[in-house]
């Protein structure tokens, strides 16, 4: 069972590969990375599943429901905000609060210079009951209506991994503008 999780996951990074490479080849002119500009709020729903591991046993399986809550900053190049968590880890169900950032590795662009998907490296701290604490990393692929990402996260009280595959959707996105300036032109 490892060995046919190990070739789907391989299969699957391979495949992230293929899209982070073709949208190299599409980038168009980026804005500079820390302008003030316009400040977007969201929030991120994901269902995901795959293997908890562990030394000591063979794989066991892992399904969670996830909660984020998003700020936009520095022209969408970073989001933050608090998370929470569902998560049902073989034998028994975990409640999970703390805080993600992700931060935008690139944008692949339509031809016409329309965006298509931004790729996303990220970082999540969060402790639950029954004294777990968890540190986790993501890949994630986000069309700003659907993310797919890869979650790999380390439980630092236990000797547990858990690697998963989420699929996430935005429930609301809401933009305020602020000046693009800090001082209006004369």
């Amino acid at each position: 069972m490892t060995a046919r999780l190990l070739a789907r996951l391989r299969r699957f990074h391979l495949a992230l590969a293929a899209v982070a490479l073709l949208g190299l080849g599409a980038r168009a002119e980026e804005p500079p990375p820390f302008p003030t500009g316009e400040t977007t709020h969201r929030l991120l729903v994901e269902l995901g599943q795959g293997a908890l591991l562990r030394t000591d046993t063979s794989p066991l399986y892992t399904a969670s429901l996830r909660g984020n809550f998003q700020w936009l900053l520095a022209d969408r190049m970073l989001t933050l905000g608090p998370s929470v968590a569902l998560a049902y880890q073989n034998p028994r169900a975990e409640a999970f609060l703390g805080a993600r950032a992700n931060l935008r590795l690139f944008s692949a662009l339509k031809p016409g210079g329309m965006k298509l998907a931004d790729l996303r490296l990220g970082a999540e701290g969060l402790w639950g009951t029954n004294r777990r604490e968890q540190v986790a990393g993501y890949l994630t692929l986000d069309t700003d209506a659907l993310t797919l990402s890869v979650r790999a996260a380390r439980d630092l009280k236990r000797n547990e991994t858990a690697l998963e595959l989420l699929v996430g959707f935005y429930f609301f996105s809401k933009a305020s503008s602020l000046p693009s300036a800090p001082f209006p032109p004369r």
